[in-house]
């Protein structure tokens, strides 16, 4: 599948490790996997890697709620974080993918917990809403209170991916281009 993407012309491509978090593989019987699988991912994609060409570690949300309305402890998302980032980097990742996130405090203990780990460039974005007048996560986070926090946690480039439709994605961009200087990066489902 990384060969197809890149022989379709892609310049980066995503490592299959959404959900290769200890949190979402301990639902599988597997947390104890966690290097081997994220380190195994990304060597695999940047086996093949054409040398003017890019692999991203995909980091998706632990699927838990963070403390005080969950019981997830935000050092131990700190820590599940760092143990995902250090094997996808191990494995040779030029950058992170954080996506997908809903709670700001997640997408930002996400990408702290990368650079401190790693030092290597973070893209994250979150998922969108257009359930009235301006785009929110389901969480209640708006697309400048993203931005704000995002990159004072040190992302390098924001943006938005999933949700429903181009329509949500290009509202979040037109905003995020009034509000930031960063980067910005698009992945509408």
């Amino acid at each position: 599948v990384y060969r197809d993407y890149f022989n379709a012309g892609s310049d980066i491509i995503e490592t299959n490790t959404f959900g290769g978090n200890r949190s979402r593989l301990a639902l599988h019987n597997l947390a104890d996997k966690v290097y081997e699988i994220n380190k195994q991912s990304a060597q695999q994609a940047k086996d093949i890697c054409p040398k003017d060409k890019y692999v991203a570690g995909s980091v998706g949300p632990t699927g838990e709620i963070l403390e005080p309305m969950g019981t997830l402890q935000l050092a131990d998302a700190n820590e599940i974080y760092k143990e995902q980032a250090l094997a996808l980097a191990d494995g040779g990742v030029d950058i992170f993918f954080v996506e997908t996130m809903m709670a700001i405090e997640e997408a930002e203990i996400a990408v702290k917990a990368i650079k401190e780990a790693t030092g290597l460039p973070v893209s994250a974005t979150m998922t969108f809403e257009l359930n009235g007048p301006e785009p929110m996560t389901s969480f209640g986070v708006s697309v400048k209170q993203m931005a704000e926090r995002l990159e004072a946690a040190g992302a390098d480039i924001i943006g938005a991916n999933c949700g429903n439709g181009v329509e949500v994605v290009a509202a979040v961009a037109n905003i995020l281009m009034q509000v930031s200087n960063l980067p910005i990066i698009i992945q509408p489902n």
